[in-house]
């Protein structure tokens, strides 16, 4: 897993501090205020406090996703495809795991997955009423990239 760069804890949820009536503060040395301003911004109390408890609780949070992705990895549990991709989204949002490299797309087609095939311009020698029909076929190079 990547490197964790955000402050070590423990981050715990402060209700009364020097700082302002609702904090977290981050390992021992730094605290940070959890609330809104007065003005058109502000948040309530509530809705402040819920915002405290997931950021004090999200480095646990984030910890305990590596650890049931590692033991994935290992064979150790099985999950759905689904649940495994939600888990890494999560991982990757939190910044403790690399995004996967995006594949480039195909030359032939840009990404399309189908080239053109010519046209049909009528049957029987009567024109279609809206013009020629486009037609279309799989891209053979992304049918190679798939065998």
């Amino acid at each position: 897993m990547n490197e964790i760069k955000h402050t070590r804890g423990p981050w715990k949820l402060r209700e009364r501090s020097i700082i302002g009536p609702l904090s977290v503060t981050v390992g021992h040395a730094s605290e940070c205020w959890v609330g809104g301003l007065e003005g058109s911004y502000s948040i309530g109390a509530s809705e402040a406090k819920a915002n405290a408890r997931l950021m004090a609780a999200a480095p646990d949070m984030a910890e305990i996703l590596e650890i049931i992705a590692a033991d994935a990895d290992a064979g150790e549990i099985l999950m759905t495809s689904g649940v495994r991709m939600a888990l890494d989204a999560a991982l990757i949002k939190a910044g403790r795991k690399e995004a996967p490299a995006r594949a480039k797309p195909c030359k032939t087609c840009g990404g399309t997955r189908v080239v053109d095939d010519g046209e049909i311009t009528g049957s029987g020698g009567v024109e279609f009423e809206n013009g020629p029909i486009k037609c279309v076929k799989d891209c053979p190079d992304c049918q190679k990239r798939e065998a």
